[in-house]
C-alpha cells in the first residue's frame, strides 16, 4: 500500500495574503487540487492523506474533496503547531501503509517520475 501524505496546513504568512497560500487558484483552480491532482492521476498511489488546519478542515473538505470528487483522499487530518507536527499527525494515520510518501501541498508541478522510478 502507498500513500501520498500531502501536508497543507501552513498559513502562507510570509506572503501576507491572510489566508492559506494553498487556496490561491492558478489557471482557474486551487494550488491545493492541481498538487492532489498528481497523486489522484498516479496509478501506484493508492490513498491520499492530506493534513490542513483544524479551522479549514469542513472549507477544504467541501470545496476542494467534494468539488472536485477525489476518490484516493481516505483522511483529513489536523495539522500541528508546526510543520514537524503536522507531518507526524499524518504519519500516525499511515498505519497499514507499506511506504508513504510526503509532499507539500504548496507544490503543484511535481512530476509521476520524481515520485516513482520504474
Amino acid at each position: 500500500m502507498v500513500t501520498a501524505l500531502i501536508v497543507a496546513a501552513g498559513k502562507g504568512k510570509r506572503m501576507g495574503l491572510g489566508y492559506n497560500k494553498q487556496y490561491l487558484l492558478l489557471d482557474g483552480k486551487e494550488v491545493i487540487a492541481r498538487t492532489i491532482d498528481v497523486f489522484e492521476e498516479a496509478d501506484f498511489i493508492d490513498s491520499i492523506i492530506v493534513v490542513v488546519s483544524k479551522d479549514e478542515l469542513d472549507y477544504f473538505r467541501r470545496n476542494i474533496i467534494e468539488k472536485y470528487n477525489y476518490k484516493k483522499v481516505s483522511k483529513i487530518v489536523c495539522g500541528g503547531e508546526e510543520r514537524q507536527h503536522s507531518v507526524y499527525n499524518g504519519l500516525i494515520e499511515c498505519e497499514k501503509s507499506d511506504i508513504v510518501v510526503i509532499h507539500d501541498g504548496a507544490r503543484p508541478f511535481v512530476k509521476r517520475n520524481i515520485l516513482w522510478k520504474q
